[in-house]
């Protein structure tokens, strides 16, 4: 029998196994992960970060709701291991996917290339309205202080 003692265990984090189970279900590698991340989010996720998350060297991201949309599943899941990984089918749920599909339209079509700071203020108020923590009067304003940004953008070109 072999002695237990003597073998070498590598400890991993809690995110660090889950990102990489999720990276094995959506069938990513860790190239096509970073792409995703750009691609979708405008967010270039390095090497050296993406390597540190997945070898426990951080423990958690200022990016898992990103990561986790472009793996197609459960953004609290990844981040805490709670909730299910994704929904009965194995998708992200109807409502999930809605929201993920206007990022990425207005992304592709809306916002300006480059713009990462518009991605992300487009993204973090969609998910506020989806959540319902937007008043009408909220709304008002975050519209038009993007539609100024994205004016703004358009003369610079």
């Amino acid at each position: 029998m072999a002695n237990l003692g003597d073998a070498s265990v590598t400890k991993v984090s809690p995110l660090a196994a889950r990102l990489d189970f999720a990276m094995r279900y959506a069938r990513m590698n860790r190239s096509m992960l970073r792409k995703a991340m750009m691609r979708d989010h405008g967010i270039n996720l390095t090497r050296s970060t993406l390597s540190k998350i997945l070898n426990g060297t951080i423990k958690s991201s200022r990016y898992t709701m990103e990561i986790a949309e472009c793996l197609g599943v459960n953004p609290k899941w990844l981040q805490t291991g709670r909730e299910t990984m994704t929904d009965v089918t194995g998708r992200l749920s109807t409502k999930d996917r809605g929201l993920s599909d206007v990022k990425r339209i207005a992304r592709q079509y809306l916002i300006p290339p480059k713009r990462t700071d518009i991605v992300r203020l487009h993204d973090r108020l969609i998910t506020a309205a989806a959540r319902n923590q937007l008043s009408y009067e909220d709304v008002e304003m975050l519209s038009f202080m993007l539609d100024k940004m994205l004016n703004e953008g358009g003369r610079a070109s």
